[in-house]
């Protein structure tokens, strides 16, 4: 696996070079949640053909929070959380997945609440922003609204609403919901 730094700017980035043709199976994934930052692939280049990996027959949704999301999974209990210490490929939503040959989709935040969000324990009022009613219609709320940000902050105007999910993307079996730890 490689696993690479997000900066800011475009970066061109070699996912395998071989002498020979050889056929390979490559995962994109960004690891961290997306309230930590976007990613975009701009061009893919090969010298063969390239097909989309086969759908699995069965389908998993989970929704949840930090649990789901992986978050601090690889970490320490020293020292400040950092995304580096995040992946969600070592949390049980995936494992579970790659262990009943599913594909999956999460949709996870950590935090996140269905009443309230996780607050620190001095606070006595609730985070009742973004919580995952809210979240849960669109395809990337965080992403979005950082886009929107840069937009306006280069004088720019009419950037599209955040996408909605469209539930004919992903069509699950199972939905499993791991949520409500972190009501308040």
């Amino acid at each position: 696996m490689q696993r690479i730094a997000l900066e800011s700017g475009e970066k061109e980035i070699i996912l395998f070079k071989s002498e020979k043709p050889e056929t390979v199976k490559i995962r994109i994934q960004k690891l961290s949640e997306s309230k930590y930052g976007i990613v975009g692939v701009r061009l893919i280049r090969t010298d063969g053909a390239i097909a989309p990996t086969p759908e699995l027959e069965r389908r998993i949704e989970f929704v949840g929070d930090s649990i789901t999301c992986g978050y601090g999974v690889e970490g320490t209990l020293e020292g400040a959380f950092t995304t580096w210490e995040e992946n969600p490929l070592k949390a049980y939503a995936v494992r579970s997945a790659d262990y009943l040959l599913a594909d999956y989709q999460l949709v996870a935040r950590s935090g996140i609440g269905i009443i309230s969000n996780w607050i620190e324990p001095s606070r006595h009022t609730p985070d009742i922003i973004d919580r995952m009613p809210a979240l849960y219609e669109y395809t990337d709320l965080h992403g979005q609204r950082i886009l929107e940000q840069k937009a306006c902050s280069a004088g720019k105007t009419g950037v599209k609403n955040p996408i909605e999910n469209d539930e004919g993307d992903f069509c699950p079996h199972l939905v499993v919901i791991h949520i409500g730890i972190n009501d308040a």
